[in-house]
């Protein structure tokens, strides 16, 4: 009795896998995904509980904060992943001779990939807001692909952030990249601009926990920038980082960060 099981229970084994690579390798069906499922979630530190983002009931998301994506999916094959994208309704084009630390938040396609197991499954995922996303209505869409790159249908929602953080202004230098060479002063130009009334701007040159730096202390709305650094041995050579950091009444934190490469003259 054992001789014949054995063979047989190889064969019945044998049998499942090929069943179920004929389904995998043939499945041209789209993941599915539950009705009324897809929804955002911010979590209300009054309650504890999550809360659900609707067009009746908004809830606009102030920064710093974040966001979860909820959802359940299903197939017949495994899921594999789903593709996030997130634009601004009213994207204004920013000067390219300005460098802004607050601006329009954009995820393209294949920025934000979230990998997805199984053939049913629930899915709750975090995403931050940067503290540089602009104030405004945002849409973001998910798309849900099984192993077989099957697609559901785009499920698309609509947000709205509230940023009241500073905005830092720099006129020069206007790239997030910058090489200078030894010698040279590194001009800072530009202007602060608070919601409330700002209490300290910081300037800062240099990397680890090496910065030169100056402090400003303030009770004013506006503050304009024209800063200067010399690019001295105290400064060094290699990867070196521009940052300003403004603090208004609130608490309210905006931060702007250049990389600067110095070079040996």
């Amino acid at each position: 009795m054992l001789k014949n099981s054995f063979p047989l229970s190889i064969r019945i084994l044998i049998g499942c896998l090929l069943l179920l690579f004929a389904c995998v390798s043939d499945d041209e069906m789209a993941p599915e995904i539950e009705a009324n499922s897809f929804k955002l979630l911010v979590f209300n530190p009054t309650t504890e509980i999550y809360d659900t983002i609707t067009e009746a009931v908004p809830i606009p998301l102030v920064v710093p904060t974040s966001f979860v994506i909820n959802a359940k999916f299903r197939d017949d094959v495994l899921l594999d992943r789903m593709e996030v994208t997130i634009s601004p309704e009213n994207a204004v084009a920013s000067s390219p001779d300005t460098l802004y630390s607050i601006r329009p938040w954009s995820i393209g396609n294949e920025e934000l990939i979230l990998p997805v197991t199984g053939t049913a499954t629930e899915i709750f995922k975090e995403i931050v807001v940067p503290n540089s996303a602009a104030s405004g209505k945002y849409t973001l869409s998910m798309r849900l692909f099984d192993a077989n790159d099957n697609s559901a249908e785009i499920q698309e929602t609509n947000f709205e952030v509230i940023n009241n953080n500073p905005l830092i202004i720099l006129t020069q230098p206007v790239s997030d990249t910058i090489e200078v060479t030894t010698g040279e002063t590194l001009f800072v130009e530009g202007s602060i601009i608070g919601n409330s009334a700002l209490d300290t701007v910081n300037l800062q040159l240099g990397v680890g926990d090496d910065f030169k730096d100056t402090l400003y202390v303030l009770e004013d709305t506006i503050f304009p920038l024209d800063n200067a650094f010399l690019l001295d041995d105290s400064i060094g050579i290699g990867l070196r980082f521009l940052r300003c950091l403004a603090t208004d009444v609130q608490g309210n934190v905006g931060s702007l960060q250049v990389t600067v490469q110095v070079n040996e003259q």
